[in-house]
């Protein structure tokens, strides 16, 4: 029994410490790949016009700029997940990922639909290549192997909706109100040119509430399953009294395993436990029990 429950312990911990090795390697895809495409970006409107600010004038670039801060403030949680051995950071941050990687995945559809049928060039032309195709994959697929630790809500899908409803607001005064002759901006995604923009603007709303939708269920199936193989190692009809055993060894073994400045006490972990085996579980008594286990740990590696 005390064998079993050591190998349900030591899978759950490496399994967690693989999530931030994947979630390491996801950020740095999305950071080089949006770095490179954004700073081309720059460069190519500096050749062309000679004012490099006029490529923020753009929703994907700016788009592609918010995933990267994203994955940048992601990048030290994943390295301190390996040492720590759980990958877990602010809510916040889990929905300005999300929210970025809706807007980018956004460009790509809308460039490919919208804009390929019409003007390749513009559509996949130059830096735009990597901006609405590469990067937008690219993050879509690191976004989906990033460990969030969040399972998102519904009103989640339209929480991330905001950079594009402020962006939608800018747009309309600059190219709408003010306009080009007056020191606006061109209507640079034809949403004012072929349809007015009060048809254009909620039409790409409702385009980007499916695609914030698909990827919320998309990602929270992820999450769930990701749930289901961190606890499959261990016996789904324990009783309460194993279930506390089992939460003592894996103390033991995060005692025993890292380095006594790096422990914490994993709640989010403790609460799954309570829920997931034993309805009404007392969570303070498995605080106790990994507490204890963790404790009896750190004095075994010190003999």
């Amino acid at each position: 029994m005390k064998d079993r429950k050591t190998k349900a312990g030591q899978y759950m911990i490496e399994l967690q410490k693989w999530r931030s090795i994947m979630a390491l390697a996801a950020c740095c895809i999305t950071l080089l790949c949006t770095a490179a495409a954004v700073i081309w970006a720059i460069v190519w409107h500096m050749e062309e016009s000679g004012k490099a600010l006029h490529a923020f004038r753009f929703f994907t670039t700016l788009s592609n700029s918010l995933t990267f801060f994203a994955a940048g403030f992601i990048f030290p949680y994943a390295i301190n997940g390996i040492r720590m051995k759980r990958l877990i950071y602010p809510r916040w941050l889990s929905l300005v990922h999300y929210s970025g990687t809706v807007c980018t995945t956004l460009t790509f559809v809308f460039a490919m639909a919208f804009i390929l049928p019409y003007d390749r060039k513009m559509a996949l032309g130059g830096s735009n290549f990597f901006l609405h195709l590469v990067c937008p994959l690219a993050v879509l697929i690191s976004f989906m192997m990033v460990e969030s630790c969040y399972d998102y809500r519904k009103k989640d899908t339209l929480v991330c909706l905001i950079p594009l409803m402020i962006y939608s607001l800018v747009y309309t005064t600059m190219v709408v109100f003010v306009g080009e002759a007056n020191g606006g901006w061109p209507d640079m995604y034809k949403l004012n040119t072929f349809v007015p923009f009060y048809v254009g603007f909620p039409a790409v709303w409702l385009l980007a509430l499916g695609i914030s939708y698909a990827i919320n269920r998309v990602s929270s199936a992820l999450y769930r399953k990701r749930q289901e193989d961190m606890l499959f190692s261990l016996n789904r009809y324990i009783d309460p009294i194993e279930l506390k055993l089992e939460v003592y060894e894996l103390g033991k073994l995060y005692g025993a395993s890292d380095d006594e400045n790096d422990l914490s006490i994993p709640f989010d972990l403790l609460t799954q436990l309570a829920d997931h085996y034993t309805k009404g579980t007392d969570i303070d008594d498995l605080y106790n029990m990994y507490t204890a286990g963790m404790l009896a740990g750190v004095k075994e590696k010190g003999r």
